[in-house]
């Protein structure tokens, strides 16, 4: 049975799935972006959005081809990881290999439902035009 207070910090977790890791004993909470930090990160992320949509439409959704993208835009990335965190990007890009990939993977947890959303909005506004052709 679930208490009240365990489906309260579940409601949080769903409003804010925000998350704290150990990054060279420090504490970092990757924060989910809230609305207008969002507006900003989707100006910012056009890039990555722009090679995420060209992947999408060729079907080739791969890990490989994601680390790529990342690759080619990695000042884009660390800058929306440094929005998403209390580090600087001087201090992302010194991070460890180890570090950089773990806090890598803790912004995609926190903050892939940002890209997702762009995208589905992106994919629906290119289809509504010829859904009211017919």
């Amino acid at each position: 049975m679930t208490t009240t207070t365990e489906t309260s910090e579940d409601d949080v977790s769903v409003l804010f799935p925000d998350e704290t890791l150990e990054l060279s004993g420090e504490q970092v909470t990757v924060r989910e972006f809230r609305f207008t930090e969002g507006i900003r990160a989707a100006q910012i992320a056009q890039p990555i959005l722009g090679a995420l949509r060209s992947l999408i439409d060729q079907d080739k959704i791969t890990t490989e081809a994601l680390d790529s993208i990342i690759a080619d835009h990695v000042d884009v990335w660390t800058q929306l990881i440094s929005m998403s965190t209390n580090l600087t990007e001087e201090r992302i890009t010194s991070l460890s290999d180890k570090d950089g990939v773990a806090l890598s993977l803790a912004f995609w947890r926190v903050n892939g439902p940002f890209f997702t959303r762009r995208l589905v909005l992106a994919a629906s506004a290119r289809q509504e035009p010829a859904a009211t052709s017919d």
